[in-house]
């Protein structure tokens, strides 16, 4: 009994996976591209679509580094100016949010 329930599991996993390769190929962009790639030029040209792929998340992740620094500099700047009056000096710390614990 236990042997069977190894086999309905392999065999389940394996359904998984089959299942989503081909809503991959036949429901995506992508997915449309790579078969297309395969039927016409075998799977020497995936390796085309994987360099296009590495490109497109190389430029994504530039651009989201960019934002994240650009973010960061106008946290950086807010600082800045909530710490200073105006004139150049700094602004005591009004609140604060933990007390010093006694040193034994």
């Amino acid at each position: 009994m236990g042997n069977n329930h190894g086999r309905f599991t392999d065999g389940l996993l394996l359904g998984m996976l089959l299942g989503g390769a081909i809503v991959f190929l036949l429901g995506t962009k992508k997915g449309k591209k790579v078969l297309k790639a395969i039927t016409e030029e075998g799977f020497e040209g995936l390796g085309e679509i994987a360099k296009e792929w590495e490109n497109e998340a190389k430029k994504e992740t530039k651009s989201q580094l960019k934002k994240v620094e650009e973010k960061i500099g106008d946290f950086e700047e807010s600082i800045e100016v909530e710490s200073t009056n105006g004139d150049g000096h700094s602004n005591p710390p009004t609140k604060r949010f933990f007390r010093k614990s006694p040193k034994n």
